[in-house]
């Protein structure tokens, strides 16, 4: 018997170009044997020599397809009657395992270079791909991923395609998006009217509306952007009046790395992830020149930036366009617009123009947002197009479990095998639009990864859409249903991600959660696994005037504060516009007042005392303004750790802010917005050493998790992160999800 290699490769390693690869580092290394399919991974057999192989896997690490993903790659040798004369593609070999789907990535360095070659037949083609680059997920419509189950289906090749799509040595061998001018998707532009604009060049005419100031949406590969031109004072306040964006930033997109250096600081670091295949928007520091409108993200240290990523966006550029509004085209928190009619009715009371093309958005996927902090790291603002459905790699074998999410942020988790598989970012559960779409995301990851759901998990919360429909679904199919608590998921899905089974104290931060006691919970610190936990430390319940209103009017936090210390005349000479005396009463009378323990609402009471931001325009703008200021103080030796107070109570150990808070209120007049801030943040990490010394203490455990929407503060996740290391604790973050409520459903899978 002839001793054969076995090379088998987990990942992401279909549809993505992966045994064209395969053949031809076979065909440079000597190999022989055969490559093939087998459900999801990708195995070959070969019995060339032991140090052959060798070099070979090494380069398969090395030099693999971008938008493939290797998760392992094992070789073992086997005893077959086989001998190879030299390698071959073969016929894909059905298996029972999880089926993987692609996800969307950047514009290729070879496809770029034949966009703007005048002798390429592709030359300006908007919808220039190869298996290296291009739509994936959001044009899927079942699996495999063939194009016969793609919205590409409706295109015929054309002879030329057809033979480069056939061909095994070409880039676009099994290209499913495939296609050139004679034969693929074609753009129209078209007036809020309904009126076709006839003229010789679509994206030339389009360059030059926007370059007038005119506001176009513009469908892309995972839905529509609103563009306008970003150094333009009165197309972006003009943008932000008619999507009632008030001061909601925006996000911006430049076609190089040299314009966007001329309004953003970039690091190599920072500029790898503009770079890389995902394309996401990258959240850089402001440069202080004026070049773009003041109105883009007002008050914020940072603006969120991306490199153009599709064909299409690089023609929307020339040499005179710097930088362009690329928004999500979505109306009140409602799903991004990624159907033509839909579009049109919807936003053409918003825009002035249309730039449509006729390749269908099976499913749409709004742009991934991240923040870099620490040189080298990187925490999720929202995960969506370019990292999704990539994986979470799990130890442990899952059954078949769907995880539904949290009403604010909603993405879903499916667990199948040892993966966990994340959706697109879905929104907030708050409308028909967006609870309709997030039961069709749903449906299509049970229909895609073939699952048999055993069990379907939830939030606590009894009023939350997505716990209601878990209730139905339950029901209906005949399964168990778990209720997981809101902050023991987010404890759970750091675990999840980052594959870790021990015990650990959980450091758990957000703006709002049902707590088991029936309080608002938010300030949490846990002790536990994934099978159980307990409640050890928090901070202090303070009453929250209005109830969700609080998050919104933050003078309603900080004068919950003051009414502990100060009286009424003294709280109206702060607040002399605001309504103190009802205020005040609901909180005397507990009128809808309910106790919370919310860390995010210490930030906005601290925001309004400081005059920063009374009123949120948008999610978070408190605590980002508070933190812009911090980020920005440029004296970071000199600070001051404000007093606070520890005290127990029968069941957990209790952390008191309002000596914060008092010593803040006599500070204000005397020390500078960025002094108090920067001190305030550096209090709150040393709040969070502190307690979780006393709880390492009392369990004997140095695992310390860190999760929850506030750890998006990247100046206090630094600190915080710093002194816990100091401090001789494990820390771990997240490392492929947002801490915020979007990988609530991680969690969700996770537990037990």
């Amino acid at each position: 018997m002839k001793k054969i290699f076995l090379i088998t490769i987990h990942g992401i390693v279909q549809g993505v170009g992966f045994r064209p690869f395969i053949n031809k580092l076979a065909i440079k290394h000597k190999i022989k044997g055969i490559v093939y399919n087998k459900t999801g991974t990708v195995v070959i057999e070969s019995s060339s020599s032991l140090n052959k192989l060798k070099s070979f896997i090494n380069d398969i690490k090395t030099k693999k397809p971008p938008a493939s993903v290797i998760e392992s790659i094992t070789l073992k040798r086997i005893k077959q009657k086989k001998e190879f004369k030299n390698f071959t593609i073969a016929q894909s070999k059905k298996a029972k395992e999880i089926k993987f789907i692609p996800q969307d990535i950047r514009i290729c360095n070879d496809c770029l270079k034949e966009l703007f070659n005048p002798k390429d037949r592709r030359y300006l083609y908007p919808f220039i791909n190869c298996t290296n680059c291009g739509p994936r997920f959001t044009i899927i419509k079942d699996t495999p991923y063939d194009r016969k189950n793609t919205t590409m289906d409706k295109f015929i090749m054309c002879p030329s395609c057809k033979k480069e799509y056939e061909d095994i040595m070409s880039r676009r061998y099994h290209a499913e998006p495939n296609a050139c001018p004679i034969c693929g998707p074609e753009l129209t532009l078209q007036k809020n009217t309904g009126q076709i604009i006839e003229c010789e060049d679509i994206l030339k005419e389009t360059r030059n509306l926007l370059k007038k100031g005119k506001i176009i949406a513009i469908k892309g590969i995972g839905g529509f952007h609103i563009a306008s031109l970003a150094t333009d004072d009165n197309a972006v306040l003009t943008l932000k009046q008619r999507k009632k964006r008030t001061k909601k930033p925006f996000a911006i997109m430049s076609d190089t790395i040299e314009k966007i250096k001329k309004y953003a600081h970039i690091s190599d670091y920072e500029e790898n992830l503009l770079k890389s295949v995902a394309a996401p928007i990258v959240l850089l520091k402001k440069k202080n020149k004026n070049l773009l409108s003041e109105y883009i993200a007002e008050g914020l240290s940072r603006i969120g930036v991306f490199l153009t990523y599709s064909p299409l966006h690089y023609l929307l550029f020339d040499e005179d366009i710097l930088a362009l509004i690329m928004t999500s085209a979505n109306i009140s928190e409602e799903p991004i617009q990624y159907k033509n009619d839909e579009a049109f009715l919807n936003l053409k009371n918003i825009v002035d123009y249309f730039l449509f093309h006729n390749r269908d958005i099976n499913i749409p996927a709004d742009d991934s947002v991240i923040k870099p902090f620490d040189k080298s790291s990187f925490v999720f603002i929202r995960r969506s197009r370019g990292y999704v459905p990539l994986p979470v790699k799990l130890k442990k074998k899952s059954k078949d479990i769907i995880g539904v999410g949290a009403l604010l942020k909603n993405t879903i988790c499916i667990s199948k095998e040892n993966y966990a598989i994340l959706s697109q970012h879905i929104g907030d559960l708050e409308n028909e639009k967006a609870y309709n779409y997030f039961k069709e995301t749903i449906q299509n990851f049970i229909k895609f990864y073939e699952l048999k759901p055993e069990s379907i998990v939830c939030d606590k919360h009894p009023d939350y859409l997505s716990t209601r429909y878990a209730e139905e679904f339950a029901k209906e199919n005949k399964i168990k249903i778990y209720k997981i608590q809101h902050h023991y998921a987010h404890f759970l899905s750091c675990l999840a991600d980052n594959n870790f089974y021990e015990k650990a104290i959980g450091v758990i931060f957000d703006g709002t959660g049902y707590g088991d006691d029936g309080n608002i919970w938010g300030g949490e610190f846990l002790y536990g696994d994934y099978k159980n936990y307990k409640r050890v430390a928090h901070f202090k319940y303070m009453k929250l005037p209005g109830g969700d209103l609080a998050s919104k009017e933050t003078v309603r936090c900080a004068i919950s504060f003051l009414s502990q210390f100060l009286n009424e005349d003294e709280i109206r000479k702060i607040y002399p516009d605001k309504n103190v005396n009802l205020i005040l009463s609901m909180l005397k009378k507990s009128i809808n007042s309910p106790f919370s323990s919310s860390a995010g609402r210490i930030f906005d009471a601290v925001s309004s005392l400081l005059n920063i931001c009374q009123y949120s325009t948008y999610d978070a703008e408190s605590p980002m303004l508070l933190e812009s200021l911090a980020e920005n103080y440029n004296d970071k030796e000199n600070f001051e750790i404000y007093p606070y107070d520890f005290f127990q109570n029968e069941n957990s150990l209790v952390i008191d802010v309002l000596p914060t808070i008092k010593k803040i209120y006599s500070d204000k007049q005397k020390k500078s917005t960025e002094f108090i801030s920067f001190s305030f943040h550096k209090t709150i990490a040393d709040i969070i050493l502190n307690t979780v010394k006393k709880i390492s203490k009392i369990y004997k455990n140095k695992n310390v998790v860190l999760s929850g929407g506030v750890f998006q503060n990247t100046v206090l996740l630094s600190l915080t992160i710093d002194l816990l290391k100091s401090g001789g604790f494990n820390v771990l973050f997240h490392k492929n999800i947002s801490p915020n409520d979007s990988g609530i459903a991680l969690g969700q899978v996770f537990y037990k």
